[in-house]
């Protein structure tokens, strides 16, 4: 885990290289949906949850392939129910910056992949039944690393419609009641809108 974090710090330190080349500024909107994976979904009992935001993308249109993203968003995950001592529902506030690669600016619908780190800070809303097997803590901050894949297509000059995909990574082990030697994660799916604000 500590190698993927360094790689990703890494690769999302040219978010500050890139300020240089601005040209063009987007500001985005999205929701989607979001679910618990690892330990989490071995009890079959995972729902899908909702995850919205929005974000600021330096050169998202641009001839160059790399755009810089400022994001901040909300995201919920958890059980279908909340029934068992397994089961539980958690709130998470994350920021962070991305990194957008692009295999090719000349496409109508251009795909990229991408990677960022974050901080991100969450609560347990819902308690384990089981008081054997309580959170060890109902809130607090770790680290997060989103690696995704995505695709922007124009709908006008100065609209473009994006969807993106991918897990997000972290360095705890207190987003559900599992505790044991494995990170907790989630996946994500979301669509969006980017609006053209450069003058």
């Amino acid at each position: 885990m500590k190698t993927i974090f360094i790689i990703v710090f890494t690769f999302t330190l040219s978010f500050v290289s890139n300020l240089e080349s601005i040209s063009q500024t987007y500001i985005g909107i999205y929701s989607g949906v979001a679910q618990g994976i690892d330990e989490s979904s071995q009890r079959g009992n995972q729902g899908f949850e909702r995850i919205i935001g929005g974000s600021i993308v330096y050169n998202l249109k641009n001839k160059s392939r790399i755009a810089s993203e400022l994001s901040i968003f909300y995201t919920s995950i958890g059980t279908n129910g909340y029934s068992g001592d397994n089961d539980y529902h958690t709130s998470i506030i994350t920021g962070d910056l991305r990194v957008r690669y692009f295999f090719n600016r000349d496409l109508l619908m251009s795909p990229y992949i991408g990677a960022g780190l974050g901080i991100s800070f969450f609560q347990n809303n819902i308690r384990p039944l089981n008081l054997a097997n309580p959170f060890q803590q109902s809130f607090g901050a770790f680290v997060s690393a989103p690696i995704f894949v995505g695709m922007i297509y124009p709908i006008s000059k100065s609209v473009d419609f994006d969807i993106q995909v991918g897990p997000i990574l972290t360095n705890t082990d207190l987003l559900n009641p599992i505790i044991n030697d494995t990170y907790d994660h989630w996946f994500y799916a979301r669509v969006g809108l980017y609006f053209n604000v450069s003058k």
